[in-house]
């Protein structure tokens, strides 16, 4: 593999075997740089805005440890009811901005500990999920926060020694026939704090893109890939890399000038890289789109978001998932009702594998994966309604009815939903 220096010729290093031979499978390069750019300019042409958009994400992904505060691992969904609308071209048209268009490919029914190395491997580099139509309710809530939080857990080796994780900061982008919000709010209330973390962005059919015109956009990419991003790369880090040291201004400037709100950070990070990046790939000469254009339909995709959110809050439910969703950092996850594992006193708690996420701040929410339960201080909920003019009485007297959450005496300060 080569390291990219700013005014230098790229230098072949050495990756740890693991690494080394993922990149070396799935991040080469074929054909040229010529060839494919007939990719965007098949989007461009058929005026396939939503494609163009995900292209710029392509470019965008790199540039999300930039982003402003800890929401640097943006999600985004295209989806469409209908088969055949170009949603997994979409995404291997963005791996063939990076190497191989089809081995890139994140299965969805991939074990958790794959996908969290093949993420720690990919770091910045965007991420594409194919079809997760199939996945449960609960398993696509876990995965979005798997992806989310930008970091697989620590673990211990044989002989006890401590096993660096991965990291990443990206945008993952997931194929679906239905959108994310569906699936979590026919879910449990707390998903709400999922559906803030994705963009659901709707895929429509293009009429005037014949067969013929789709099959030579797909040759285009399939023999020709790789040289892109690394074009992208360089020109980043050129003329003493002046653009990537003004970057977190750049990121500070649009969030701030689009910013609607705190709990739309990932929307708004995301956005931000994305249409960022699409600009810096026009004077590239990589893309030729209508940047502004992308901008406003980037725009209106989190306008849509937010007014989706807007109406399926409109009762207890939706109001108690707000309190989740801001209180997400303060939440324990954990594997069981019980703890199927020996307790060790001296352990480390990133390293207890009962332990799946450990909360950031006050400990105001515990969950349990294997029953779907969670547990919330009562004091926490009452002061978050209090500050907002809210009742809870009336919120819990809801849940209740809906038999969505169980009011318990049997365990003081909590609410079992």
């Amino acid at each position: 593999e080569q390291m990219l220096s700013g005014g230098a010729m790229p230098a072949d290093v050495g990756l740890r075997p693991g690494t080394q031979k993922y990149a070396e499978e799935q991040l080469g390069t074929a054909g040229t740089l010529d060839g494919w750019l007939a990719v965007p300019r098949f989007y461009k042409e058929h005026n396939i805005i939503w494609g163009q958009l995900g292209i710029c994400m392509g470019f965008g992904a790199a540039l999300m440890k930039f982003a402003p505060g800890t929401a640097r691992n943006g999600i985004v969904n295209f989806w469409s009811s209908h088969g055949g609308t170009g949603k997994t071209t979409l995404q291997e048209v963005i791996n063939s901005i990076w190497g191989d268009p089809e081995r890139q490919m994140v299965q969805v029914f991939s074990t958790s500990n794959a996908r969290y190395r093949i993420m720690g491997w990919r770091c910045n580099l965007p991420i594409c999920i194919n079809e997760t139509t199939n996945v449960t309710d609960y398993d696509l809530s876990n995965l979005l926060f798997e992806v989310s939080e930008g970091q697989e857990k620590d673990r211990l080796t044989q002989d006890s020694a401590l096993q660096t994780s991965g990291s990443w900061q990206t945008i993952t982008v997931m194929s679906a026939n239905n959108t994310v919000m569906d699936k979590m709010v026919s879910a449990f209330v707390q998903r709400d704090a999922e559906i803030k973390r994705v963009l659901d962005i709707e895929v429509d059919s293009s009429p005037s893109v014949t067969r013929e015109a789709a099959t030579a956009m797909s040759r285009a990419y399939q023999n020709n890939y790789g040289h892109a991003g690394r074009v992208f790369i360089q020109n980043l880090l050129d003329n003493g890399g002046e653009i990537l040291s003004k970057m977190p201004s750049y990121m500070d400037a649009w969030v701030n000038k689009n910013s609607k709100g705190q709990d739309e950070r990932f929307w708004e990070n995301t956005m931000a890289a994305t249409i960022i990046a699409g600009r810096l790939a026009k004077a590239m000469g990589l893309i030729d789109f209508d940047m502004n254009a992308v901008e406003e339909y980037g725009k209106r995709c989190i306008t849509s978001m937010r007014g989706g959110l807007v109406n399926n809050k409109r009762d207890g439910a939706g109001l108690f998932s707000d309190f989740l969703s801001e209180y997400v950092g303060n939440m324990l996850v954990v594997s069981g009702e019980k703890r199927t594992t020996p307790e060790q006193p001296n352990q480390r708690p990133e390293l207890d594998p009962f332990i799946q996420r450990m909360p950031r701040g006050t400990l105001d929410i515990r969950m349990e994966t294997d029953t779907g339960n969670i547990y919330v201080r009562a004091s926490a909920f009452t002061d978050w309604c209090s500050k907002r003019g809210i009742s809870h009485t009336a919120i819990l007297a809801e849940l209740a009815a809906k038999k969505i959450l169980e009011l318990p005496n049997q365990r003081a300060g909590a609410s079992t939903v």
